[in-house]
């Protein structure tokens, strides 16, 4: 006999029953166990795994017990097998893939977890240490007709066929734009010529540099003073260089105004509004030549007596785009001419003297 107590309003009852009652309940208990596990067992578990298919360009059309079927797609097809997710009874071991209706592969279920990513890893790596890309058998002729398209290119025929082209588009295009507006020279009134590319008698050589490095927090004097010396040498291989924008590269606004302001002969002047007379001198903005000669400090004055530079678009502080072996720098708040007296006196380079002649010219 079994003898159990339950609470029931606070009171305590005292339940009697038989042994033939018991058996009764176990019977019944058991019973219901047997049913749970038949249909637990009958009862299909869908979970989503992962099958091969033979390009990105089909999807799933149907999924049938342990069949799975592709059909092709309009989208373009990569060339390469790939895994895609479907939704099935996990208790099969084996998928059959068909594609477009004909039998394809069979393949076992994979689940997409941490032990199926480190096996992909691992057969990448195998398959990486198998394969190799092959030498391209081409490569030396292909340098060869480098070489001479990039001296063809630099050759002074081809140049001047570039020089005649850009001025006959400034002719015909810029003149029905601007009209009376274009100046003699072909630039536009009250906008910033061009760099000039050709060196000329007493200007350095298209191989050497001089680069004036300034900034917006110099005296306006000082800065006057080197743009109106730039303007006197008129040499497109002398630049000003400033180490970014006023206020960041997302305002250039403020930048453009201090530039103009140097330039403008006559402080006030506003060469959009108004005729004004400007200094023809060179200012970049590039940051990649200060971090080239570490300059910590400005005014500074750096001398390159040869380089070399691939792209004159790109900007001269990438060492990729030019090559050079020496250079000299100078750091000082003085006159342009002094500076680059100093630097004359270490290198005593001819082309060096040009500059301080031209400099100089009426001082005397």
């Amino acid at each position: 006999m079994t003898v159990s107590l339950i609470q029931h309003r606070n009171r305590l009852t005292t339940i009697t029953k038989t042994g033939d009652d018991n058996l009764v309940m176990r019977l019944i208990f058991v019973v219901f166990c047997a049913v749970a596990i038949l249909l637990t067992g009958n009862i299909s578990s869908a979970k989503e795994l992962y099958i091969d298919m033979p390009d990105s360009c089909y999807r799933i059309q149907g999924v049938e017990k342990n069949k799975v079927y592709l059909v092709g797609t309009n989208d373009k097809c990569v060339g390469m097998a790939m895994k895609t997710p479907v939704v099935m009874d996990d208790s099969f071991a084996d998928i059959s893939v068909y594609v477009d209706g004909k039998y394809w592969k069979t393949q076992r279920h994979e689940a997409f977890n941490t032990d199926f990513m480190s096996k992909a890893m691992e057969n990448a790596t195998a398959y990486s240490k198998k394969y190799s890309v092959p030498d391209n058998y081409n490569q030396q002729e292909a340098n060869k007709v480098a070489v001479k398209l990039d001296e063809f290119y630099r050759s002074p025929e081809f140049q001047n066929k570039i020089a005649t082209e850009t001025k006959r588009i400034k002719e015909s295009v810029l003149t029905s734009i601007y009209g009376k507006d274009m100046n003699s020279d072909n630039s536009v009134k009250g906008y910033y010529h061009d760099k000039p590319q050709n060196a000329k008698g007493d200007k350095l050589p298209m191989n050497e540099r001089i680069y004036i490095f300034v900034s917006s927090s110099m005296p306006d004097t000082t800065l006057r003073n080197y743009i109106a010396s730039l303007a006197k040498l008129d040499d497109p291989n002398v630049t000003a260089i400033m180490r970014g924008f006023i206020g960041g590269a997302k305002r250039a606004a403020p930048t453009m105004k201090f530039i103009k302001n140097l330039l403008v002969k006559s402080p006030g002047c506003e060469p959009f509004k108004e005729q004004c007379d400007m200094y023809r001198a060179n200012i970049s903005v590039d940051p990649l030549l200060f971090a080239r000669y570490s300059i910590t400090e400005v005014p500074a004055v750096v001398y390159v007596p040869n380089t070399k530079v691939a792209d004159q678009l790109m900007s001269e502080g990438d060492p990729n785009n030019a090559k050079h072996g020496e250079y000299h720098v100078v750091y000082g708040d003085a006159a342009l001419d002094y500076l680059i007296e100093v630097i004359y006196e270490h290198t005593r380079q001819k082309s060096l003297e040009s500059v301080l002649a031209t400099l100089r010219k009426g001082y005397y």
